[in-house]
């Protein structure tokens, strides 16, 4: 069920598995979060138009705090409500922090391994 009448009606399983792929997909940081979700959300997918994204974006950059995630919770939120604002948020922060351990662990098998 979309929250806004101007929204495109997009099931909850759907969006989670969008989440899911930004989340994977998204290392360089937060811009590269905010670029691969404006590809999916705005280009791919059409949830929200591109006023709609950037307007959004404009807003996370005076708010405090990481603006990607803010933007993937006002998005998930567009889309679901509170769950789905939720679920946007849960789903790209472990998403991206487990992939962020698995680097983590791996380059320091790879730097014991060179020294030895």
């Amino acid at each position: 069920m979309a929250h806004h009448h101007d929204t495109k009606q997009v099931s909850f399983n759907e969006a989670t598995r969008a989440w899911a792929k930004i989340g994977l997909l998204s290392f360089g940081g937060p811009t590269a979060q905010i670029a691969l979700m404006h590809r999916i959300v705005v280009e791919q997918k059409k949830w929200l138009s591109e006023a709609q994204f950037l307007n959004a974006l404009s807003f996370c950059m005076l708010l405090p705090g990481p603006e990607a995630m803010q933007l993937g919770t006002y998005v998930g939120w567009r889309l679901h409500g509170w769950r789905g604002g939720n679920d946007s948020r849960s789903v790209v922060r472990h998403t991206w922090s487990s992939c962020g351990f698995s680097a983590r662990h791996d380059l320091r098998i790879f730097w014991q391994y060179l020294l030895g």
